[in-house]
C-alpha cells in the first residue's frame, strides 16, 4: 500500500476514480446496444408502430364520433327544454292575462250590480213616494172595509140554511145507518130459528 492511499484524502480520490472507471465500463455495452438497436430496426417494428398509429387514429375518430353524437343529443335536449320553457312562459303569461281579464270582468260586474242596486233603491223610493202621493182618502178606505164586512155577513146569512140542511141530512143518514145495522142481527136470528123449526119438523 502506498502513502497516498494510507491518507483519507487519498482513499477518497481512489474511490472516486474507481467509480468513474465502473461507470465507463457500464456505459460501453449500453451505448453499443443502443447503436445496435438504432442500426437494426426491423420492418416488423416499423409496421407495429404504424399499426399502433392507425389504431390510435381510429380510436380518435371513434371518440370524435361519440363526442359528436353526445353533442347532438345535448343540443336536442337543450332545444326541447327551451321549447318547454317557452311554452310554460307563454302559458303563464296567458294565465296572467286571463286572470287580469277575469278581474276586470268581475270589477265591471260588481260596478253594474252596485249601479242596479242603487237604481232599484231610487226607483223603490220614487214608487213609494208616488204611492204616498196618490193614496186614497181615509173615508174611502173605511167605506170599502164596511162594504166588505156587509157582503161577508150577507154571504154567511145566505149560506146558513144550506149549512143547517146539510147537517140535518148527515145526522139522519148516520142514524138510519145505525138502525139498519142493528136490524141485521135480528133478521139473522129469525132465519136461524126458522131453519131450526123446519129441521125439527
Amino acid at each position: 500500500m502506498d502513502k497516498e492511499s494510507a491518507t483519507p484524502s487519498g482513499a477518497a480520490s481512489n474511490a472516486i476514480k474507481a467509480t468513474a472507471d465502473l461507470k465507463e465500463a457500464n456505459r460501453e455495452p449500453r451505448d453499443g446496444l443502443e447503436k445496435h438497436i438504432n442500426e437494426k430496426k426491423t420492418p416488423d417494428v416499423i409496421e407495429m408502430l404504424k399499426g399502433l398509429v392507425d389504431l390510435l387514429e381510429k380510436m380518435e375518430e371513434k371518440v370524435d364520433h361519440r363526442l359528436q353524437k353526445i353533442e347532438e343529443k345535448v343540443d336536442c335536449r337543450l332545444r326541447e327544454i327551451e321549447e318547454k320553457v317557452d311554452v310554460l312562459i307563454s302559458s303563464v303569461s296567458l294565465n296572467n292575462e286571463l286572470v287580469a281579464a277575469s278581474m276586470k270582468i268581475t270589477c265591471l260586474w260588481m260596478n253594474h250590480l252596485l249601479m242596479m242596486m242603487m237604481m232599484k233603491k231610487s226607483l223603490s223610493r220614487e214608487i213609494i213616494k208616488q204611492i204616498l202621493k196618490r193614496r186614497p182618502p181615509l173615508v174611502l178606505v173605511l167605506l170599502f172595509v164596511v162594504v166588505d164586512m156587509v157582503l161577508l155577513i150577507l154571504m154567511l146569512v145566505a149560506l146558513f140554511p144550506v149549512v143547517v140542511v146539510a147537517v140535518v141530512v148527515s145526522v139522519a143518514s148516520v142514524e138510519a145507518f145505525w138502525w139498519w145495522r142493528k136490524k141485521i142481527p135480528d133478521s139473522v136470528t129469525q132465519l136461524q130459528r126458522l131453519r131450526s123449526g123446519v129441521v125439527s119438523l
